[in-house]
Order: structure tokens, then C-alpha cells, then sequence
């Protein structure tokens, strides 16, 4: 380190694409040994729908190994595999339990957890239920009796706000007119009240409230909707009210006159030649008069006519003059509205989210009442309620209930279908933080406790836990998962874990257990991890040989395959010779290549 130049570049730990100072020793983090892709197989495994529970996921390694990491890594990939949907079981739940926290009663902080994640995950109805199973049955039934009725309440209380929000909707437009301060539409009318009241009363409206009026001729319009509103309002205002009817009255009569004048003109001729007829002499100077001046005629009904447009453009003007301050109120109006309306929509779906929420709840207290009252039937004394389950004084009572809740859940997934998960992952983490009794406790508990619905997967140093007893380790261990041996391994994932065994494959297994013949629970062990490792290597006779001798040979047996692959001969003795000749003729390279595969799952280090 004296040797590095003074101008070298400092070296930083990296994430992504932000550069520390310091890394922490936690679990989270990039994946710089690939840990994810050689994991793969085994959250598969986990979520896949045909893959029989309950089995327990050991994965193993020393102090600083990276277990916790590869157990995160794994959960958060199963969970990605679930949620996905493809080839993965449905409702599939996670758990995250602490083994530090562990104390005489591991049954308690495994109930514990299981409850909290399945209410985090929807399943509260569940939770609830199977926590009160190891509770007096008539308690549970009042409680569930008075829980029913308060949530009723609420229900109805919800509803009738609900109808309130409603109808303020359909109250909208008298709302925003008469009972909001401070809308636009108020104040236009309060800035303009003197010309609104002026004009209002030119129309005839005489009121001490001139804002009122204007309002209600407002929402006259607004109702009308649109522009047939805005049409029917102008030629409404065009002779409905005070002096509009005069003037249209006096356009026709100078209309009228017009036209008879016209046709006075018109008809010079003929009433000129009556009057000389009838007049005679007595007429002439009044005849010569008129014939002179008949021209005025023309022009009295040019006037006329003239007379009879101006008193129309009155009337127009005079309603433009009106109406336009009420279309104006009209824009206002509906802009306030749309303000109101969006907020309105918004608390009105938000309620009636609430009122969906609390009738679901309803209809599902109400099923839980009618379960509890036949499990209760006509007992009596009562225990007292327990708002939340496993907390609280008298752990030996705690336990208990516990138990009762783990066995409860256990009997009701299979029976509730969707309303159950599907899998619930209860990952074990800190195994080694807690003492070898404490943590080897826990996991007898899970594995005695946790049902058919369950996968368990433990973050352990097994020669911590277990020491040389290799068969407690198989007992409480279906499949090892060992993060070195990944780590080291580059084999990554070469076939589906769906793949179907070959006649071969079934055949090699079949005669290998029998070969061994070391009990059901190593011949199913060994089918099990051969199903799994197989996803990885190409080399397969040779991974069922390495299996077969990891999971059912003798120590000895184990040595003498390692020292023969060290050596680099195919040269074996015993049953090691007797399962090499079952799967026939093995290249010793191909021996190596399945042993990096071989040692992730292997049962023995």
C-alpha cells in the first residue's frame, strides 16, 4: 500500500450508479456473484403450484458467506415468480421471521409474524379467524357479534353520507348560486350590482335583493343547457318583458303603415281619378294640390318602414343589453360548478370506496357470527377478548394459542380456496445470532407446526447448528442449498424444472435407492434433489452418481468418490463401483462438471 502513487484514484464501493464511501454489512445490495441466477431453480421450486408442501429450504454456509443475502434474494424472487403468475401458485405470502427474537416460545413469534403478514397481505379475515380458534367459542361469537353491529353502524353512517355528497351533486347549481360566498359568479354579481340592477329594472324586475334576481334568472338559463339555454333566453328577453312588448308592437304598426302607404303610392292612379270623378270642380285647386305632393306618400312610408326597424333594433339592443351580463353570469356559473363537481366526484368515490369496504367487512363478520354461533352453541362462560393475538402476560397461554392458530390456519387454507393463499414462505433469517438450542428449537417448532400450505426456508452454518448429527440435519432439511458451492458454480439454468424424467432418469433413480436402500425419507431426498440439480448440468448420469453417493453413502464412500475425482480416474470400490456401473460408462470430466452442481445441493460438506 506505501507503493501506491500519491495521484492514484480512489477506489469506492459501487451501486449501480451511485458511487460509497462506505458499504454496510446488510443484506441488501448488488449481486456480484450471480447468486441470483443460481437460486433460480430453487424460488421456481418454491412457487411452483405442483411442488408438494411442506418441504424446508436449508440454505447453508459459514459466517460472512452471504446466506442472508441469498435468502433475501431468494424471497424477492419468489414473490416476482408469484406475482407474475406464470407457472406460480396463487396468493403466495411471505413471512419474515427473525430468529433472534426467538425465546422459550418460538410458537408465538412464528404465529406472531404469520399473522401480521397475512393481514398486510388481505387475508386479515383469515388471520382473525384462525386466531380465535383456541379461544372460548361463545366469547368469540359475542365479539364477533358486537363487531358485526359497530361495523354496522358505520356502514349506515357512511351510507348516509354518502346520499349527502349525492345529493349536493344534484344540488350543485343552488348551491354554488345561493350558498357558496366567494364564487366567481358572487362576486361578478356584488362588483356589478349597481348596472345589474339598473338593467334589471328597465325589464320591470323592482327588487330589493337585485343580486337574487339576478341569480335566479342565472340558473334559469344554466338549466336550459347550452346554447338552445342561451337562444331561448335572448328571444324570451325580446318581448317577454316590461317596454319590449311596446316596441315590437309599435315596429308593426309602422310596418303596417309602411306597407299601406306603398300601396297607397302604388295605387295613385286609380284613387286620383275617383276624387276627380266625385270632386269635380269643387276639388280642382285641393286636386292639383295632391298631385303635385303625391310624392310625400313614398316618403311617409320610407319614414314609416325606417320607424318600424329602428323600434325593432331597440328591442334587440335592449336585449343584448340584458342578456349579456347573464350569459356572462351563465360562464361563471358552470366554471364554478366544474370546480365543485371535480371535487365533489372526488369525495363522493372516495365514500364510496368506505361504504364498499365496510359492506364487504359486514358480509364477512356476518359469516364469521354464523360460524362462531354453531361452534358455540349453547356455552357459556366467556372469556375475556384479545384485540391482538400472542401479545400480552402468560406465555404458556400464548403458546397455546399459538399453536391453535398455526393448526387452525393448517385445516382453513384448504377450505377457503381463493379467500386462503395458496403458500405461505416463512423465511428464517439470523439463525446464527441466536443460540444452537434456541435456533435448533425454532425450527423443530416449524417443521412440527407449520402445515401442508407451508414451504420453510432457513439461513443457518448447519455445523453451528446441527455439529456432525447429519441425520437431525436431513430430518428438518428437504433441500440444502449451499451458497459457496453457487457461488463457485458457473453452471447456470439448462432446462425447465417442469422437464418430465426420462424412462432412463426414472429407471437410474429407481435401481440407485434401491441399490442403497437407506429408508424412504433418503430415497425421496435424493429423487427430490435430482429433480432440482438437474435444471443446471447437462452432465446427468454423472450428477444422479454424485447425488446418490452424497445422500445415501457412508463417509468413506464420499471420500473415496472426491479422492477419485481429485485424481482424475473413474476407479471406484464397493456400492460406489456397483452406482457408477448403473449409470453406466462415466467420463471423469463429466464427473467434474456435475460435481459444481452437485455441491450446491449436497447434504454433506
Amino acid at each position: 500500500m506505501t507503493d501506491t502513487p500519491a495521484d492514484a484514484a480512489p477506489v469506492a464501493a459501487t451501486t449501480g450508479s451511485t458511487t460509497l464511501l462506505f458499504a454496510s454489512d446488510r443484506a441488501g445490495g448488488p449481486d456480484r456473484h450471480g447468486i441470483g441466477v443460481a437460486i433460480e431453480p430453487v424460488a421456481r421450486l418454491i412457487a411452483h403450484p405442483q411442488a408438494e408442501a411442506p418441504f424446508t429450504v436449508g440454505i447453508f454456509g459459514g459466517s460472512g458467506s452471504g446466506k442472508s443475502f441469498a435468502l433475501e434474494t431468494l424471497l424477492r424472487r419468489v414473490s416476482e415468480i408469484a406475482r407474475g403468475g406464470d407457472r406460480a401458485v396463487a396468493g403466495l405470502v411471505t413471512v419474515r421471521v427473525d430468529a433472534a427474537r426467538a425465546g422459550d416460545e418460538p410458537a408465538t413469534l412464528l404465529a406472531g409474524d404469520i399473522y401480521e403478514a397475512l393481514n398486510e397481505a388481505s387475508f386479515s379475515e383469515l388471520a382473525q379467524d384462525c386466531a380465535q380458534s383456541g379461544r372460548d367459542p361463545a366469547a368469540v361469537a359475542r365479539e364477533a357479534a358486537d363487531r358485526l353491529g359497530e361495523t354496522r353502524r358505520k356502514l349506515d353512517a357512511e351510507r348516509l353520507s354518502l346520499n349527502e355528497l349525492e345529493g349536493r351533486r344534484l344540488r350543485l347549481t343552488e348551491t354554488v348560486l345561493y350558498d357558496t360566498t366567494g364564487s366567481r359568479i358572487e362576486s361578478y354579481a356584488r362588483a356589478n350590482r349597481a348596472r345589474v340592477d339598473s338593467r334589471l329594472r328597465a325589464f320591470g324586475f323592482k327588487s330589493n335583493d337585485p343580486v337574487a334576481t339576478y341569480k335566479d334568472l342565472v340558473r334559469d338559463i344554466a338549466e336550459g343547457g347550452g346554447l338552445t339555454g342561451r337562444a331561448g333566453a335572448f328571444l324570451h328577453s325580446l318581448w317577454a318583458f316590461k317596454g319590449q312588448t311596446k316596441l315590437l308592437v309599435w315596429a308593426v304598426v309602422f310596418f303596417l303603415l309602411a306597407f299601406g302607404l306603398e300601396r297607397l303610392f302604388g295605387s295613385r292612379e286609380v284613387w286620383l281619378g275617383w276624387l276627380r270623378e266625385t270632386g269635380g270642380e269643387k276639388l280642382g285647386p285641393t286636386m292639383g294640390f295632391v298631385q303635385e305632393n303625391v310624392g310625400i306618400v313614398t316618403l311617409a312610408a320610407r319614414v314609416a318602414f325606417w320607424a318600424g326597424v329602428a323600434a325593432l333594433v331597440v328591442n334587440v339592443l335592449r336585449a343584448l343589453r340584458f342578456t349579456m351580463p347573464l350569459f356572462r353570469g351563465v360562464r361563471l356559473l358552470r366554471g364554478d360548478i366544474e370546480t365543485r363537481k371535480r371535487e365533489l366526484d372526488g369525495l363522493i368515490a372516495h365514500q364510496t370506496r368506505l361504504v364498499n369496504a365496510l359492506n364487504a367487512e359486514s358480509e364477512s363478520l356476518a359469516r364469521r357470527v354464523d360460524e362462531a354461533e354453531k361452534r358455540a352453541g349453547s356455552s357459556a362462560p366467556a372469556a375475556p377478548a384479545v384485540e391482538r393475538p400472542f401479545d400480552g402476560p402468560g406465555a404458556g397461554k400464548l403458546a397455546q394459542a399459538a399453536r391453535h392458530f398455526l393448526a387452525a390456519l393448517g385445516r382453513e387454507i384448504p377450505r377457503r380456496g381463493s379467500r386462503a393463499p395458496g403458500r405461505i414462505v416463512v423465511a428464517i433469517d439470523n439463525v446464527d445470532s441466536a443460540s444452537p438450542e434456541v435456533a435448533a428449537r425454532l425450527i423443530e417448532t416449524a417443521h412440527n407446526l407449520l402445515g401442508a400450505s407451508f414451504v420453510t426456508a432457513i439461513s443457518c452454518d448447519p455445523a453451528r447448528l446441527w455439529g456432525a448429527d447429519e441425520a437431525r440435519q436431513a430430518k428438518f432439511v428437504n433441500v440444502p442449498w449451499r451458497v459457496s458451492a453457487a457461488i463457485a458454480s458457473n453452471d447456470v439454468q439448462k432446462a425447465a424444472l417442469e422437464e418430465s424424467l426420462t424412462s432412463v432418469e426414472a429407471q437410474t433413480i429407481e435401481r440407485l435407492n434401491a441399490l442403497f436402500s437407506s429408508g424412504p425419507r433418503a430415497a425421496k431426498m435424493f429423487a427430490n434433489l435430482y429433480r432440482l440439480a438437474r435444471t443446471q448440468t447437462s452432465a446427468r448420469a454423472a450428477l444422479a452418481l454424485l447425488l446418490a453417493v452424497d445422500v445415501h453413502g457412508s463417509g468413506e464412500e464420499r471420500a473415496q468418490l472426491s479422492s477419485a475425482l481429485a485424481d482424475g480416474r473413474a476407479a471406484f470400490g464397493g456400492r460406489v463401483e456397483q452406482a457408477y456401473g448403473v449409470v453406466g460408462p462415466v467420463p471423469v470430466d463429466d464427473l467434474r462438471a456435475a460435481a459444481s452442481v452437485a455441491r450446491i445441493y449436497a447434504l454433506h460438506a
